[in-house]
């Protein structure tokens, strides 16, 4: 990833965690309210508490506008200036760095960039505090199914969840449950989940759809963020230019094979139509470059340099653009079967996990492939790029950066299903979540949410289990364990129990602990991707035990993989 994809990413993460942070205690307040609106003065409190909450994402919403929006732009112009420098061209340096500092040309455009980050983040806090106004001053908190009913209108989508409210509000009226575990039925999910959802339109006009407000957040981060500094970078570069020319090259190389703007790709377009004879940025804008989710941005270069030098030397071609029939760069170039009988060549992967080929090669030479991972490794050159290294022997994938860090084949193997799992959304254009949270409610169907209720055959076969892989010194043959997918499946028990089983039970193998498994989306990923690796390492003792004592799970993840595949082909 290069700096400007990292900027991004950095802005991303940065107003989500605004918004996250005060999502959770508006929900809260929510929630307080449909256990003890019944008091008038305890819920007028309430109300003003999400408004001044609301106050609060405004003024934090604000302040990114301006600083966020700010700090980007003079890092479009620093980049240039670097690019300057190693050009050997002259130019006065931008000394402001913050909005208040700007002036000139720099001063109108940080303005405007600011009123138009602000704008659709105002629009966040709008939709939210409606949504929250209704709640308060139409429900009528006297009224059990009325508040069940009002809160099920949070979620038009899920349709388990409003089965449980539903069947919860019959039990009230039934007097089969109480009110209080009416509530408790659906809390985690209500804390858990973005409920606000906000109209997102196409360029026409129509309504494209109803999208969750974080995902909307994050997007207007990207695309506003990557506007920012495009336009520092251009400001820079026509402010030193001046009337010697406009041209500029676009930089970056995209994720996506069917992407928008892969003609594009180290062109040289003109910034504002002054040089004649090459294609203008808004003539490519409108043929899709620039998209929400465009990792493109331009520059002075050497090649801009050098075309300069064709213009007067009158052997310049104008803007030239790739034809673009296959994927752009050998990287992630789709390589051709050798054996039309198999479905996938372990050069499909090879392209696609780049840094250590030995590795890869290990570790599906000795997996076990069935018809539908072939599908998924024939199709692997429709995901983002992954880069295999050995960070001091950790086993991790980082998302943000596309990287798996691997030192043997079986933590690659579990990795790889990570980067499946968040390969499938981005490649979508759907941003940075899981694929895997489509388990969220069958998860949540299986937790154990007391330790001394974890199923005894499950525990006494991980006692077993224990004992046969202790070597005659007493010490346990982790690898072997491991190899045969019972460190997975203990993994997948610990998910379902929170983590409480890797942290208080003698009979857990592995796992990732309560402090982990609270965090929002892990159990399901972590279960995916064990998953994953049970499939591809034929572990069919420790799959047995899922299909004996959890068999809807087993089902719903079986779904899931063949879901997954559908979607990657139609990709």
């Amino acid at each position: 990833m290069d700096k400007f994809g990292s900027y991004i990413n950095e802005n991303e993460l940065l107003l989500l965690r605004y918004y996250n942070d005060s999502l959770t205690k508006i929900k809260k307040q929510l929630l307080e309210a449909a256990i003890k609106g019944h008091d008038a003065t305890h819920l007028k409190q309430l109300k003003e508490n999400v408004e001044n909450e609301l106050l609060k994402l405004d003024k934090k919403f604000q302040f990114f506008s301006k600083d966020t929006t700010s700090r980007i732009y003079k890092k479009g112009i620093e980049g240039q200036e670097t690019a300057f420098k190693q050009l050997h061209i002259r130019f006065t340096p931008v000394k402001a760095a913050t909005y208040a500092q700007f002036a000139g040309i720099h001063k109108e455009a940080v303005k405007t960039l600011a009123i138009n980050t602000y704008k659709p983040l105002k629009r966040v806090v709008d939709v939210i505090g409606r949504d929250c106004i209704e709640y308060f001053e139409r429900t009528n908190f006297n009224d059990t199914q009325a508040i069940l009913k009002k809160l099920l209108k949070f979620f038009p989508d899920n349709e388990d969840l409003r089965s449980t409210g539903l069947a919860s509000i019959q039990g009230v009226v039934n007097g089969n449950i109480t009110w209080q575990k009416a509530i408790r039925d659906f809390q985690e999910t209500f804390l858990k989940d973005s409920i606000f959802k906000v109209p997102y339109y196409k360029k026409d006009g129509t309504l494209h759809a109803m999208v969750n407000m974080a995902d909307y957040a994050e997007l207007v981060a990207r695309t506003t963020s990557a506007e920012a500094y495009r336009k520092g970078a251009e400001n820079a570069i026509l402010d030193t230019f001046d009337d010697m020319g406009d041209l500029v090259q676009i930089n970056g190389k995209s994720e996506f094979p069917n992407s928008p703007c892969l003609p594009f790709e180290d062109a040289i377009l003109s910034l504002t139509g002054k040089t004649k004879g090459y294609t203008t940025l808004d003539a490519a804008k409108a043929q899709g470059l620039f998209h929400p989710n465009c990792i493109h941005h331009f520059g002075v270069t050497a090649a801009v340099i050098a075309e300069y030098e064709a213009i007067e030397a009158g052997k310049n071609k104008g803007t030239q653009l790739k034809e673009i029939d296959k994927p752009p760069t050998k990287q992630r170039e789709k390589i051709k079967q050798t054996d039309k009988n198999e479905k996938w060549s372990i050069n499909d992967v090879l392209a696609a996990y780049t840094g250590n080929d030995t590795l890869v090669r290990n570790a599906f030479k000795s997996a076990t492939i069935d018809n539908e991972t072939a599908d998924i490794l024939a199709n692997i050159h429709k995901l983002p790029a992954v880069e295999i290294i050995n960070d001091k022997g950790r086993g991790y994938f980082n998302r943000a950066t596309s990287i798996i860090s691997a030192d043997n084949e079986m933590t690659f193997l579990h990795e790889f299903g990570h980067s499946l799992d968040y390969g499938l959304v981005k490649a979508s254009s759907k941003g940075y979540s899981n694929y895997s949270r489509k388990l969220e409610n069958v998860v949540e169907k299986h937790r154990i949410k007391r330790i001394d209720k974890f199923p005894e055959t499950v525990a006494n076969k991980f006692l077993e289990v224990k004992e046969k892989y202790k070597l005659p010194n007493g010490i346990t043959n982790f690898k072997a364990q491991r190899k045969d997918g019972w460190c997975a499946l203990s993994d997948i028990f610990d998910a379902l129990t929170n983590g409480n089983m890797f942290d208080k039970a003698s009979y857990a193998i592995s796992g990732h602990g309560a402090k982990y498994f609270r965090q929002y989306g892990k159990k399901e990923a972590e279960i995916f991707a064990q998953y994953f690796y049970l499939r591809t390492n034929n572990c069919t003792e420790a799959l047995n035990v899922l299909k004996e004592n959890v068999p809807d799970l087993l089902k719903s993840l079986e779904s899931l993989f063949t879901l997954y595949v559908k979607e990657l082909k139609e990709l």
